[in-house]
C-alpha cells in the first residue's frame, strides 16, 4: 500500500510467556482493521503520515506489526510512536490490559 516498509516488535509485560489464544488474534485483528481504516478516511488535519498495518505476528508474549507508512518516520529509534492509534484501537476492541501506557494514548 505504501512504500515505506518497517518491522516493530513490542513485547507485552502484563503477560506470560504463553501463546496468544484465538480470541486474542481476533481482537488484534479487529484492532488492525479499525486502524486501517481511520487512516484510509482520516483527512489531513487528523494525521499528517497516513499508516497501515498490513500483518500482525505473534510469538509468545511479543507482538510484530508490518508497518507501512505514506511518508518516512522522521525518527527511525522510535518508530513504536507510530502505533499509538493502533494502542487505542485495542484498548477499545477489549485489548486494554496490554495497553499499559496511559500517557502514550492520552498523546493520541
Amino acid at each position: 500500500m505504501y512504500r515505506n516498509k518497517y518491522y516493530v516488535e513490542m513485547k507485552i509485560t502484563t503477560r506470560l510467556s504463553v501463546a496468544f489464544s484465538r480470541n486474542e488474534i481476533q481482537m488484534l485483528e479487529y484492532a488492525k482493521i479499525r486502524h486501517n481504516n481511520y487512516f484510509m478516511n482520516a483527512t489531513r488535519r487528523q494525521t499528517k503520515n497516513k499508516k497501515h498495518i498490513s500483518k500482525i505476528v505473534t510469538k509468545g508474549d511479543t507482538l510484530g506489526f508490518y508497518l507501512e507508512t505514506e511518508y518516512p518516520v522522521a525518527n527511525s529509534k522510535r518508530i513504536g510512536n507510530a502505533l499509538r492509534m493502533y494502542a487505542i484501537m485495542a484498548a477499545n476492541t477489549g485489548l486494554g490490559v496490554y495497553v499499559s501506557n496511559q500517557r502514550l494514548m492520552k498523546a493520541a
